[in-house]
């Protein structure tokens, strides 16, 4: 495990108080944040108290007063998203196929080392840290998606726009004709009754038409 688990806070629950002082002291030697819990009523009362808090429950499966199961299962319905893995002497098919129903992510038997418990919550840790990533991933690429889609309103608009200002001046041109036209009409009329004003040639800007005197 590496210091960015440090983030990772881990409930730890069993009623054998020297293991659970000793596992909690290797774990925190491990940069884990953890929660030491003797009894099930205790694990409860901090799972309601803080369940969102957690992201690792490693539970005792039989505890004086309930078993690991019921934590697994209030802790699954308090933090859906809580990684769970039983410690138990009692192994059994039976109880490994609850556990997996009620979402428990793996489990090992008494006695172990404390190898096969650095490899089960490193293995935590990562799949942990992976379904961040993958929320981070997911989020960001929304976010590109909303702003992909921003960028094509706009051009969408500006598209519009385009196509409105083509139409402007279209109309523009066909009215400036219309306009010449008239003016041609009352210069011709000019000139019948005024035979000396000449029609302009509609020079470009700064060009004068030279009149006939």
């Amino acid at each position: 495990m590496s210091p960015s688990d440090g983030s990772i806070q881990l409930l730890l629950v069993d009623d054998d108080r020297d293991l659970s002082d000793a596992l909690a002291e290797f774990l925190r030697s491990r940069d884990l944040s953890v929660t030491v819990c003797h009894s099930s009523a205790e694990a409860a009362a901090e799972l309601r108290r803080r369940g969102q808090d957690f992201k690792i429950l490693l539970s005792d499966l039989r505890l004086p007063d309930g078993d690991g199961l019921q934590l697994i299962d209030l802790a699954k319905r308090q933090n859906p998203g809580i990684l769970a893995a039983l410690m138990t002497g009692y192994a059994s098919l039976e109880t490994a196929l609850k556990a997996i129903q009620l979402g428990a992510y793996d489990y090992v038997t008494k006695p172990f080392s404390l190898n096969e418990i650095e490899i089960l919550v490193r293995n935590m840790c990562d799949k942990i840290r992976l379904e961040e990533q993958a929320r981070r991933a997911h989020r960001e690429i929304q976010e590109a998606n909303e702003k992909l889609r921003e960028i094509y309103s706009r051009m969408d608009v500006l598209h519009d726009e385009k196509i409105e200002l083509m139409r402007l001046n279209r109309e523009m041109k066909k009215e400036f004709a219309v306009l010449a036209n008239k003016v041609d009409q009352v210069l011709q009329m000019l000139q019948v009754v005024f035979p000396q004003v000449q029609k302009p040639g509609w020079s470009e800007p700064g060009q004068v038409t030279p009149v006939r005197p």
